[in-house]
């Protein structure tokens, strides 16, 4: 094929005044090869199109990935924020129970903090059911004898549910 164009150059170089002719063999070879490389161009640029469309799909499953994980970081930070303030106000709460010398020895840890304050508080559990019969049950409470005592007392000051 090389010789076959060679042959009509070096006779257009001898005589510039004739038409160039080739052979229907070598147009034939020529339009072939020339599909061919358009078949290679074009079979190049859809591999092209396939690559970048799978490395598009791929990176929209990572965006995908992506903002799945930043939604749920989210969730996390709220939960964080949340969990924070509440022991936060447990914490205070807690202190809030205890006598102002000893809020200085007060334990940073929350759970310690609360055996803290069940050891050291000032507040008073409240009476149970047997105790409150009991004289001397409640500071501030008037003392009874029997249940009829309390209740007729309840009535006279209307805190008696009807």
């Amino acid at each position: 094929m090389a010789d076959d164009a060679e042959k009509p150059a070096a006779d257009a170089e001898a005589k510039p005044s004739e038409t160039k002719t080739y052979s229907d063999e070598y147009v034939k070879e020529l339009i072939a090869e020339r599909d061919k490389a358009k078949e290679k161009a074009r079979k190049f640029d859809e591999d092209k199109r396939k690559a970048e469309e799978a490395k598009a799909i791929e990176e929209g499953r990572l965006k995908e990935v992506l903002a799945e994980k930043e939604r749920k970081l989210a969730e996390l930070e709220q939960l964080q924020t949340q969990v924070t303030e509440e022991r936060k106000a447990r914490r205070e709460s807690l202190i809030k129970k205890l006598p102002q010398d000893m809020i200085e020895f007060a334990p940073d840890d929350l759970a310690k903090l609360e055996k803290f304050v069940e050891k050291n508080s000032t507040a008073q559990p409240a009476p149970s059911s047997e105790e409150r019969w009991k004289p001397g049950a409640g500071k501030d409470r008037p003392k009874f004898k029997n249940a009829q005592e309390y209740y007729a007392w309840l009535d006279k000051n209307g805190l008696r549910a009807q």
